[in-house]
């Protein structure tokens, strides 16, 4: 049986408990907050044997694994800390860390220890996203050229995180460069005074040459939505409404120029509604599995950070575009991000 200890009792924490009860192997055995209630509360409905107001402390305990999901400005100290400990199985939330060079410290004290290190961008766990991207590198919409992601309510460090993953993972391509905008609105964050996240928006040219547009603004009160625009097809995701369409030109029409537009038929795909519980369970599972390859790596959790702070950096420098990888003040620069 796996000892799992859970940092951080907040809504994503919550949800790691409902995780880990669907796993035959694995107990929640120890779990830690710096409020009393918050640990009350999960011990009693989780059964846990274990509550600290003490990461330290909670690190005493017989742990295999330890899930990190506090907010994001202390992820990279209890990381790091649990490596330093002797802890071999780490998961942690997103962002990995609010400033680069946290992130390369982070991955480094993990390769130095031995660490498997998992960084929760969930999609990648997500049977719809792997049945996508699977479809997608069968070239059924042809090269891909252009996203537009949308998602209102601001939070880019928070929420622009899970898209930039997602766009790596889709088009196994990096970054060359972005462009962004902040958004001034000032809305206050839903996790308190102490922290600040606001929406962007602004665009991405990846190394192969696709266009990624975002919008995250402040302005608007819309969920996720994904448009990808294919040499030849097109995928249409609203997450929310469980709408995934998948349509491309027919096979005799793939030859006719570009200008021609013909009509697109659509492809049979299932795409079910998205399980964040779920989700977390196949990463935990992964992770345990010292033979499986992470799908999501500290690697892929500092590229996708790279890409927020590459936003911050374009909008301070009258929106120019920020080459990647960031170089410069901007990796020792703390954000204050969730």
């Amino acid at each position: 049986m796996y000892n799992i200890g859970l940092v951080g009792l907040g809504p994503m924490g919550k949800r790691h408990c409902e995780a880990i009860k669907m796993i035959p192997n694995a107990t929640l055995f120890s779990v830690c907050d710096l409020s009393k209630k918050n640990i009350d509360f999960v011990m009693d409905e989780y059964d846990v044997a274990n509550g600290y107001d003490s990461f330290t402390q909670m690190l005493d305990s017989k742990l295999d694994l330890i899930i990190v999901a506090t907010n994001g400005p202390t992820h990279s100290r209890f990381v790091i800390e649990a490596a330093d400990k002797g802890i071999k199985k780490i998961l942690c939330e997103k962002p990995m860390a609010t400033s680069i060079n946290e992130a390369r410290s982070m991955i480094k004290i993990c390769e130095k220890n031995n660490v498997r290190l998992t960084i929760n961008h969930s999609r990648r766990w997500m049977s719809p996203y792997i049945k996508l991207k699977k479809l997608l590198d069968s070239d059924i919409i042809g090269e891909i050229k252009h996203i537009t992601f949308e998602m209102a309510g601001g939070q880019m460090g928070s929420n622009g995180g899970h898209f930039w993953d997602l766009v790596r993972f889709l088009t196994n391509d990096e970054a060359d460069n972005v462009m962004g905008i902040l958004d001034k609105t000032g809305t206050p964050n839903p996790r308190g005074g102490d922290y600040s996240d606001p929406g962007a928006f602004g665009l991405i040219n990846m190394k192969k040459g696709a266009r990624i547009f975002y919008d995250m603004s402040e302005d608007y009160g819309v969920p996720f939505f994904v448009e990808i625009m294919g040499t030849v097809g097109r995928v249409l995701i609203d997450e929310k409404a469980s709408k995934w369409e998948v349509s491309a030109r027919r096979l005799e029409d793939r030859d006719q120029p570009f200008t021609r537009r013909p009509d697109l038929e659509k492809i049979p795909f299932e795409g079910e509604k998205i399980d964040i519980i779920t989700s977390c369970k196949e990463a935990l599972i992964e992770l345990l599995d010292s033979n499986k390859q992470i799908s999501c790596t500290g690697y892929d959790g500092l590229k996708s950070l790279e890409m927020t702070v590459a936003v911050y950096n374009s909008d301070e420098k009258n929106n120019q575009f920020i080459n990647m990888p960031i170089k410069g003040s901007y990796e020792n620069k703390k954000f204050m991000f969730t």
